[in-house]
């Protein structure tokens, strides 16, 4: 195993971060930490496939969903994996994805499949 991979610890749900819509997470970037708001947590159900239902073997451990996430007009992160921080929830990584613009700032997704 990679000696840099660190898991994505099993307890971020969506429902673990519902609560925390509207708060700010702290995302480290170049030894700095850029504020980005979360303005959405979303469950993305799975679809069947070929007429069969997905998670239903227990190989699916969580239900995949969404985080969108609001930052400021600079600095721009890139696509790629950050260290988040959080009041409550704690440190933990998470790859974001620019999304585009937003009405008051760049909008970043994180995909949890």
């Amino acid at each position: 195993m990679n000696a840099d991979f660190v898991p994505i610890p099993s307890a971020l749900t969506c429902a673990a971060f519902e609560p925390f819509v509207g708060e700010p997470f702290g995302a480290v970037c170049g030894g700095a930490s850029v504020s980005l708001d979360l303005i959405e947590a979303r469950l993305t159900p799975l679809k069947p496939i070929d007429g069969r239902a997905l998670g239903k073997s227990g190989f699916v451990r969580r239900d995949p969903f969404a985080l969108l996430f609001r930052g400021p007009a600079t600095p721009q992160l890139r696509q790629g994996l950050y260290q988040f921080r959080h009041a409550t929830m704690g440190e933990f990584q998470v790859g974001i994805v620019p999304v585009g613009p937003g009405e008051t700032g760049l909008l970043y997704e994180a995909i949890f499949n």
